[in-house]
């Protein structure tokens, strides 16, 4: 992690349930200081794999620009952080999206 950052919660709760395997969402809420909500998704996504529980083996490439650098082409460069924003919102929208037909089927 850059120093000075601090961790998603995503990456708290799945910290902690690496840490505690047999948590409950409610007491990874409490522990971590998120929301229930959060702390339910995120333990859902775990067992669900889709999370992985386990750090990745190696670290991604850095594709940054170097200072001075300019990009080629059309390019948009954008901060990573504000990729990973994002992804978890494309995420609730899905959670959603899913949520909304599970509850159309009963």
């Amino acid at each position: 992690m850059n120093a000075g950052k601090t961790a998603s919660k995503r990456d708290q709760v799945l910290a902690y349930l690496r840490q505690h395997p047999g948590a409950t969402p409610p007491e990874v809420a409490v522990q971590v200081g998120c929301s229930e909500a959060t702390a339910y998704r995120w333990a859902a996504a775990a067992k669900s794999k889709e999370a992985p529980m386990t750090e990745p083996d190696e670290q991604p490439e850095d594709d940054s620009l170097q200072p001075g650098e300019e990009p080629e082409g059309d390019v948009v460069v954008v901060d990573r952080s504000y990729l990973r924003t994002l992804e978890a919102l494309r995420d609730q929208v899905l959670e959603t999206q899913r949520l909304r037909r599970a509850l159309d089927s009963r």
